[in-house]
């Protein structure tokens, strides 16, 4: 059916609403590709174990644990087929159609940097261990190559025993050597591994045991963080046989979709380059009875309007979220009617500003507390997301990790004040009556004027374009403190190749989506050198020694004790960038036909895997 369709009025309607819609809001690290060109055409919605021996004197903690728990919390049960609850109520049969922006950009999600290297890429391949789709907060983690796991009594190595009928889609078994591979390529810091190199501070080796059982060494006790870093989308297991003698990254080999070999429950069909790719139905997949679908088709269609109205009319199921403006997610609620949902991850992705600090003036740490000190949160959150959102502040907002609101409140550039120029205690958003303490505006201004510029400087503001909106307000907001910009808008694969190859003048916008609701995620994504958002590696060896103080620390009232050293350096504002605000994002917009989706994970960094979703039509 071509989208060249007349338009009714509700459609014509529609398009004057949504004139803006993006994909890819929780960019990272790695090197992103130019943007294909739509296709013309999308149609209507297509119908229709062998056990290793044990540890020595091992705790044994199998297949399901709290994500944020440490691993002694863990409670022994072996859960790894979870999809069982599910046969006899998914329907067989019928392609998912899904309308994208782009190409997957990555077919090996190691080096993927954004969504866009998992929402379609993460189906060929399985990970370690995943998510529970039947736990909605998804705070539980199971097996999914893995069918149980016990640590060592020191905490200091972990076997996880592997499914035995596991096969690649070359017929070769999947082993224990597969893994070992994956997660040395994974760990590897020297390669681009903007994700799958949160696993590092966790993974000292591991080693095949038999060839069903991996030893995982780790660098300390109990890491409580790496299973769940290991259950991210990112994190898939690659064939040894076919990648370990390739040369240099063995992950570009995959770049290629036609030499992809998996595991998963899809693997590749076709592709039609710039217009649209397709997989299909693993038919030999190890976990008897998924998938459900015959396979998945995507189309490129990359004007945002188009894009909408195949939603509406029914032409594709599904478009992966990312980039809408709040009262764009608003309306389109209302236009779906009942026939379709938009639901929302938790308060894990944060709107970013960061500072080539290599280039004058923003080698001065002045200057940079003087822009922090300009920002205002407030009105960024209740302008660009009305008011659905939080504070930019170091680590995540309303959880045990971050100061409360009340001390918030009294931090320079986060104070507001009422009519009487009274202090306001607590979160001022959505709160009448507040502005921007002028103290705060005073400040930045001495601190610009000490740096050399007491009439103001003019800097280059380089923003993608789904983030332009914010960029404006911060615009305006400047203007305040005396700093004039202008503003370079470009695509989103333009800024994050200037962002890894620090080919920005002055200041980069750009959004980030969390991997875990963790302080480790914060710290190895943000404030470490190397991470996605630090790609010019910004060092503060205070901040790097608090890392690893606290990261082998279980107990939560110890641990933000420590992350608090942290947290009093970061609001300085003195560092590499900020975290202008954070906010819930919806995961992607799905017609109703669309079976037991995970709808709303905490991250949008899970939940890609479709082995499980059916469609009821």
């Amino acid at each position: 059916m071509s989208l060249f369709m007349p338009l009714n009025p509700r459609s014509l309607l529609f398009l004057l609403v949504i004139c803006v819609f993006s994909i890819g809001v929780a960019c990272g690290g790695a090197e992103a590709t130019p943007a294909k060109p739509a296709a013309t055409e999308v149609p209507a919605v297509m119908a229709e174990a062998t056990k290793a021996p044990e540890i020595m004197e091992a705790t044994k903690v199998p297949a399901v644990m709290k994500a944020t728990e440490a691993p002694e919390a863990m409670a022994e049960t072996a859960d790894h087929k979870y999809y069982e609850s599910v046969l006899d109520k998914g329907k067989y049969g019928g392609v998912l159609v899904e309308g994208h922006l782009y190409e997957t950009d990555r077919w090996s999600p190691w080096i993927g940097c954004c969504n866009r290297s998992i929402y379609v890429a993460r189906n060929p391949y399985n990970l370690l261990v995943m998510r529970d789709p039947r736990d909605k907060s998804q705070e539980t983690i199971i097996g999914d190559l893995a069918t149980s796991w016990e640590w060592a009594s020191d905490g200091l190595s972990v076997n996880f025993h592997l499914w035995e009928d596991a096969k690649w889609t070359d017929g070769e078994p999947v082993t224990a050597d597969d893994v070992v591979f994956s997660l040395d390529e994974m760990a590897d810091v020297e390669k681009v591994r903007p994700r799958t190199r949160n696993i590092a501070p966790y993974y000292a080796s591991s080693e095949a045991i038999d060839p069903l059982t991996v030893k995982v060494n780790t660098s300390f006790p109990s890491p409580a963080a790496l299973l769940p870093f290991l259950s991210v989308d990112f994190m898939v297991i690659h064939p040894k046989h076919i990648l370990a003698d390739k040369p240099g990254d063995p992950a570009d080999f995959f770049d290629d979709p036609n030499n992809v070999v998996g595991s998963g429950a899809f693997m590749y069909k076709t592709r039609e380059l710039g217009t649209s790719f397709e997989i299909e139905k693993n038919p030999n997949y190890f976990k008897e009875g998924l998938p459900f679908l015959d396979g998945i088709k995507v189309f490129i269609i990359a004007d945002k309007g188009r894009a909408i109205t195949s939603l509406t009319t029914a032409q594709v199921h599904l478009i992966p979220g990312g980039g809408w403006t709040q009262k764009q997610l608003n309306d389109l609620e209302g236009l779906l009617e009942g026939k379709g949902t938009v639901p929302y991850s938790g308060e894990s992705v944060f709107r970013f500003y960061e500072f080539n600090f290599n280039n004058p003036p923003m080698d001065d740490k002045r200057v940079r507390r003087a822009l922090y000190l300009g920002m205002d949160s407030k009105e960024l959150v209740e302008i660009a997301r009305l008011g659905r959102g939080n504070l930019g502040i170091p680590f995540f907002p309303d959880t045990w990790m971050s100061a409360t609101p009340e001390e918030i409140s009294e931090w320079p550039g986060f104070r507001y004040v009422d009519a009487n120029g009274d202090l306001y205690k607590g979160n001022p958003i959505g709160v009448d009556g507040l502005e921007k303490d002028p103290a705060d505006l005073e400040m930045a201004r001495s601190l610009l004027a000490e740096a050399g510029f007491p009439d103001g400087l003019t800097l280059e503001y380089h923003a993608a374009s789904i983030f332009r909106e914010e960029a404006l307000i911060v615009q305006e907001q400047w203007k305040k403190i005396g700093v004039e910009l202008n503003m370079k808008v470009t695509d989103l694969t333009a800024a994050a190749n200037a962002e890894q190859q620090g080919t920005y003048e002055h200041i980069l916008g750009l959004g980030h989506g969390t991997n875990i609701i963790d302080p480790d995620d914060m710290f190895s994504g943000v404030w470490l050198p190397g991470g996605p958002r630090n790609a010019l590696k910004y060092d503060d060896p205070r901040i790097s020694e608090i890392f690893e103080r606290q990261k082998a620390v279980p107990d939560k009232t110890a641990r933000r004790v420590i992350i608090k050293e942290a947290e009093d350096i970061l609001r300085t504002g003195e560092g590499h960038g900020r975290p202008m605000f954070w906010h819930p994002i919806e995961r992607f917009v799905h017609l109703n036909a669309v079976k037991n989706m995970v709808a709303t994970p905490k991250t949008v960094q899970y939940a890609y895997q479709k082995e499980s979703v059916w469609l009821e039509e």
